[in-house]
């Protein structure tokens, strides 16, 4: 089970949003966003971005400058648009999310085939 992406009934559009952010005294590049940026975007806290990475839940993410982790606008946008519901009872999972979780247990089973041989 994974926590779901609720997105906000705020109709303020992206730039409005990245004002927002900025206004917070966080630097922000033009095609990506921080872990606290995006913490502050989705209303939840940085901690809880990281449990979803070690998860393999939410969007792709990369790391710069040792671990300095960061989030690109467009699979930001493309999870966001996965996410999207019409109902409660709509329980589809999100694509990008599987994706990422194969990918994990077929490096985990890897690893634990390396280690038995």
């Amino acid at each position: 089970m994974f926590p779901p992406f609720i997105p906000s009934s705020d109709s303020r559009s992206l730039s409005s949003r990245q004002h927002h952010v900025e206004d917070e005294n966080l630097p922000m590049s033009e095609n990506s966003l921080t872990t606290e940026q995006l913490a502050a975007r989705w209303d939840v806290t940085p901690e809880t971005l990281a449990r979803w990475r070690a998860d393999a839940i939410g969007p792709p993410f990369f790391k710069v400058i040792g671990r300095r982790v960061k989030y690109r606008l467009d699979d930001i946008e493309l999870y966001e648009s996965e996410s999207m519901r019409t109902s409660t009872a709509d329980t589809a999972r999100i694509p990008s999310n599987d994706l990422r979780l194969a990918a994990q247990r077929d490096r985990a089973a890897g690893t634990t085939q390396g280690a038995q041989a």
